[in-house]
């Protein structure tokens, strides 16, 4: 008798830890699960290089094809400092801003100690732009034939990511290209 006591108090004891491990093993794989869904969703977020709301960016330039143009935003009107007479469109700002403010990169290529490979050492593209909080500037370098995309950097730093080449199509505008069209222009002086 004294063994069967002492046989069922082991198997429940047995039984009591494989239960235990059971439930210790389920939350264990669950805890991966989550672990893994969180570094996807990290891995997704990791695409955008920087993100800055066009509606908070108070100034900006960049160069096209070795012209540097440069815009500044007062009183909720945009003026290219070039010819400040210039009418701007807003709407083509905000176009623009949406697209260079915001990079996204296709592929990271890592922390390089040399940037020469990549066109970002010198005679890249500047773009930059300024909120009330902080300034931004990006390199743009040269295009990597066998993607089609482009090599890009923050200003400072040596991490190179690779950006669609819709990054750089949209930097070969020039101050005219922002310029209110002539009927819209001429609509808003009939108008006043």
């Amino acid at each position: 008798m004294k063994h069967q006591g002492r046989n069922l108090i082991l198997l429940i004891a047995v039984l009591a830890v494989l239960i235990g491990a059971y439930y210790g093993l389920q939350k264990y794989a669950q805890r991966q699960e989550d672990k893994k869904l969180d570094e996807a969703a990290a891995e997704l977020s990791a695409g955008e290089i920087l993100s800055t709301d066009s509606a908070d960016i108070l100034s900006f330039r960049y160069t096209c094809d070795g012209t540097e143009y440069a815009f500044v935003k007062e009183n909720d009107t945009w003026y290219y400092t070039g010819d400040r007479s210039m009418a701007i469109d807003a709407d083509t700002v905000t176009t623009f801003l949406n697209g260079i403010a915001k990079p996204v990169a296709e592929d990271k290529i890592g922390e390089m100690e040399d940037l020469s490979p990549f066109g970002l050492a010198e005679g890249y593209t500047v773009v930059a732009w300024t909120t009330a909080d902080a300034e931004y500037e990006v390199h743009l370098g040269d295009c990597n034939d066998t993607l089609g995309q482009y090599y890009l950097c923050e200003a400072g730093s040596h991490e190179v990511y690779l950006v669609d080449s819709y990054y750089h199509t949209r930097l070969q505008k020039t101050a005219e290209d922002f310029k209110v069209a002539e009927e819209n222009s001429e609509e808003k002086t009939e108008a006043e």
